[in-house]
C-alpha cells in the first residue's frame, strides 16, 4: 500500500490499527512532540490520550532523567537515514501518581514526504522485572533464613580475596555448625528446627560487621567471610561472640531450646591461599572442635592438618579391618572382691593393622563412631565374645563367668540389635544370663526413651545391665528409677575419692545395685574397696586386658 503523504492524512487508519495494540503507543515528531497516543497509555501511564497530545515525550520519564533522554533523542534523528528502523530499550518511566515504572520501548522512525514521525511502543514490565529479581534472589539467597548462599558466597569470596591480595590484608574465615540441631529437630519437628536456624542466622549477623558476609551453606551449616581482619586476635574476639550469642537459649515457640555451635576457623594468606583451600581447612578445623567436645572453636594449624591426615588414614584403614582379620577382642577380669575369684571379664576390642601397626582404641573407637562403622563392629564383637565365651566355660570352674560387652548409642539405633545378640546366643549356646551389657551415663542422653526400652528387653531375656562410668555423666537418680540396671562401674577417675567412693557405694545399695570399681592397681586401693563394702573391682593390680589363650589358662579361684 502505498505510503500517504503526512501522518494527518493517515492518521484514522493508525487509529484504527494502534487501538487494538494492548501496549501504550505514542506518535512523536522531531521536535520531540507527541502528536498521538492510544487508549492503552492509560492502564501504562494514568494519563488520557488526548491529554498527552502536544506534550514533551520527556514528560513521559523521571524529571532526572528528561535532559539525557533529550539529547539522546536528538542524537538518534540526526544519524538515522533509514525508515522502520525498529529499536528496542530498557528505560525507567514516569506514571501519572508520581510512581517510576521500568518498560521496555520499541521505537522506529517513519519518514514522510512532510517530515519525520516516531513510533513508540512502551510496555510495562514491572511484572517480569519482579520475577527476574525473584529468579536472582532465589539463586543467591537462602530462602528461610535470607542469608547468602553458597553461591553469593563464593562469588563474594573470590572478590574479596583478589582485593586482600591487591592491597596485603588479612581475611579471616568462619565455618560454623550447630552441635544439638539434629535432636531438636527430630524432637520438636522440622518446624520448630526452621525456627531455631532463623534465630541462629540473626545471631551469628549480630556478632559481625557490616561488609562481612554470613552464609548458610546447607543443613545447619554456616560460613563467616570476614573481609578484612588486622590480627588473629580479631578474629578470636568474633569467635568468641558468636559461641556466647549460641549458648543462649533459643525460644522455639512456647519452648526453649539449647543448641550451641562447633566453630572453625582460619585465616588468609597464614592458613592458605585460595577459596577451596580455606574453606577445607575451617571445616576440617570445626569437625575437631566437635571431636573436642563440641561448643568450642579450634583454628586450623598444620598439626590439625597432619592430625586430620592420621585419621583419615585411620578411617580408610577400619573399613577393611573386619574383612582382613584384623580385630581381636582382649578380655580384663573382674574379680569379687570378697572371695578372691574371677567372675566376669570385660571384652575389650584391640586392632593391629599391617601399616599403621597396633592403634589404641581411643583412637579408633571414636571415628567408629561418628562414620557409623561401629554398628558392624559392633555387631562381630557380640558374635565374637559369645563364640569365646562358651570355650571359656567349658573349662572346669568357669561356668558361673560372664563376658560384659560394651554397647555404643549408634547400635541402639538399630531394630536389629536384639537380633544380632539372640543369634549369637543360640548358635554359641552360651546363656543370655551370661551375657552383660554395659552403656555408658553420657551416651544415655542420645535418645533416654529408646534406649531404656532396648534395655528393658536385653533385660528381659536374661541378660544383666551396667551403667559404665558412673560419677562422669549426668548422673541423673532418674537413671537409677527408670533403667533395668544391675550394676554400677564407678570409673577409675573416681576410686582415689573415698568419700565419693562411699556414696557412691551407698546410693548403689538403696537401689539393689551391685558395684564393680575400675582402674584397681594395687592392693591398698583392693583392701580399701572391699572394707567400703565394693562387690567386685578390675584393673592392673589384678590382670591387664589379655587374648583368650591366657584368658583360659587362668585359674579361676
Amino acid at each position: 500500500m502505498p505510503m500517504q503523504s503526512s501522518f494527518e492524512g493517515s492518521q484514522a487508519l493508525y487509529r484504527t490499527l494502534w487501538d487494538l495494540v494492548p501496549d501504550a503507543v505514542v506518535v512523536v515528531d522531531s521536535d520531540q512532540l507527541i502528536r498521538f497516543a492510544n487508549p492503552a497509555v492509560w492502564e501504562t501511564f494514568g494519563h488520557q490520550p488526548d491529554d498527552l497530545v502536544g506534550k514533551p515525550l520527556a514528560m513521559l520519564q523521571p524529571e532526572r532523567l528528561r535532559a539525557a533522554h533529550r539529547d539522546g533523542f536528538s542524537r538518534y534523528i540526526a544519524s538515522h537515514a533509514r525508515s522502520l528502523d525498529w529499536r528496542r530499550v530498557e528505560l525507567t518511566a514516569l506514571h501519572a501518581n508520581g510512581r517510576e515504572i521500568p518498560v521496555e520501548l520499541s521505537f522506529a522512525e517513519l519518514r514522510l514526504e512532510d517530515g519525520h514521525w516516531f513510533v513508540g511502543i512502551f510496555r510495562d514490565v514491572t511484572e517480569r522485572k519482579a520475577h527476574e529479581a525473584a529468579l536472582l534472589h532465589s539463586a543467591n539467597y537462602d530462602s528461610l533464613t535470607g542469608l547468602p548462599n553458597r553461591s553469593l558466597l563464593f562469588d563474594r569470596f573470590d572478590k574479596a580475596l583478589a582485593s586482600a591480595k591487591r592491597h596485603d590484608r588479612r581475611l579471616g574465615v568462619l565455618y560454623i555448625d550447630l552441635d544439638n540441631f539434629k535432636a531438636i529437630n527430630d524432637t520438636l519437628g522440622h518446624d520448630c528446627g526452621d525456627l531455631l536456624l532463623c534465630q541462629a542466622a540473626e545471631r551469628i549477623q549480630a556478632c559481625v560487621r557490616d561488609g562481612d558476609t554470613v552464609a548458610r551453606t546447607g543443613g545447619d551449616e554456616f560460613v563467616v567471610l570476614l573481609a578484612e581482619v588486622e590480627q588473629p586476635a580479631d578474629l578470636a574476639r568474633i569467635t568468641d561472640r558468636i559461641l556466647k550469642a549460641m549458648r543462649l537459649p533459643f525460644q522455639i515457640g512456647e519452648a526453649k531450646g539449647f543448641s550451641g555451635a562447633s566453630v572453625g576457623s582460619c585465616l588468609f594468606p597464614e592458613d592458605g591461599a585460595s577459596r577451596m583451600e580455606l574453606l577445607r581447612r575451617a571445616d576440617l578445623a570445626m569437625y575437631k572442635a566437635k571431636e573436642k567436645g563440641r561448643n568450642r572453636v579450634q583454628h586450623y594449624s598444620e598439626k590439625l592438618q597432619e592430625q586430620i591426615r592420621s585419621r583419615m588414614a585411620i578411617e580408610q584403614a577400619l573399613r577393611m579391618a573386619i574383612e582382613r582379620a584384623e580385630l581381636q577382642l582382649h578380655y580384663q577380669p573382674q574379680v569379687d572382691l570378697g572371695s578372691g575369684r574371677i567372675v566376669a571379664a570385660e571384652a575389650l576390642l584391640r586392632w593391629h593393622n599391617a601399616e599403621l601397626g597396633a592403634v589404641a582404641p581411643d583412637r579408633f573407637i571414636p571415628i567408629a563412631e561418628n562414620t557409623g562403622m561401629i554398628v558392624s563392629m559392633g555387631a562381630w564383637v557380640i558374635e565374637r565374645a559369645c563364640r569365646d565365651l562358651a570355650h571359656w566355660r567349658q573349662r572346669s570352674g568357669a561356668s558361673h563367668c560372664r563376658i560384659a560387652i560394651n554397647l555404643s548409642p549408634r547400635q541402639f539405633e538399630q531394630d536389629a540389635l536384639q537380633k544380632v545378640i539372640d543369634a549369637a546366643i543360640e548358635r554359641h549356646g552360651v546363656p543370655a544370663s551370661a551375657l552383660e551389657f554395659e552403656i555408658t551415663e553420657s551416651h544415655l542422653m542420645t535418645d533416654p526413651d529408646h534406649i531404656a526400652k532396648v534395655l528393658h528387653d536385653l533385660r528381659d531375656a536374661g541378660c544383666t545391665i551396667a551403667l559404665d562410668d558412673f560419677g562422669t555423666g549426668y548422673s541423673s537418680l532418674s537413671y537409677l528409677r527408670n533403667l533395668p540396671l544391675d550394676c554400677l562401674k564407678i570409673d577409675k577417675s573416681l576410686v582415689m575419692d573415698v568419700s565419693i567412693l562411699v556414696a557412691v557405694i551407698q546410693l548403689a545399695r538403696s537401689f539393689r545395685l551391685k558395684t564393680i570399681a575400675e582402674g584397681v592397681e594395687d592392693e591398698h586401693l583392693a583392701t580399701l574397696l572391699r572394707e567400703l563394702g565394693c562387690d567386685m573391682a578390675q584393673g592392673y593390680h589384678f590382670a591387664r586386658p589379655m587374648p583368650l589363650s591366657e584368658l583360659t589358662a587362668l585359674e579361676i579361684g
